[in-house]
């Protein structure tokens, strides 16, 4: 999985996801999960465009309590933060277009 997405745990969620103020796309994925790894190469394909207003973090399901807490049946999942808050949630690995369009919806362009 790529460095320039930065791996968290249930022990720097906290700091990184909750306490951030801005804009937070966290992918939940698993090691096991073929789609997960391809939609992580999709999130590198926009990186570039969205990184300075967005913040890129993934965290493995198999290792977090994640899945309780946000209710998490299929990876991969992203979670969109705001200054700690979930607004919004998408299952299923998104193509490039879906992605961004997912993005902007949110007001993120």
């Amino acid at each position: 999985m790529s460095n320039r997405i930065i791996d968290i745990n249930d022990d720097n969620f906290k700091d990184e996801v909750l306490n951030y103020h801005g804009y937070v796309l966290l992918t939940c994925w698993a090691e096991w999960c073929g789609p997960c790894k391809i939609f992580i190469s999709t999130l590198n394909e926009i990186f570039d465009d969205f990184s300075n207003k967005v913040k890129f973090l993934k965290i493995n399901i198999g290792f977090s309590n994640i899945i309780e807490n946000y209710n998490i049946y299929s990876v991969p999942t992203i979670l969109l933060f705001n200054k700690g808050i979930l607004i919004s949630s998408k299952s299923g690995n998104l193509d490039k277009k879906k992605l961004v369009n997912f993005l902007k919806l949110n007001n993120i362009n």
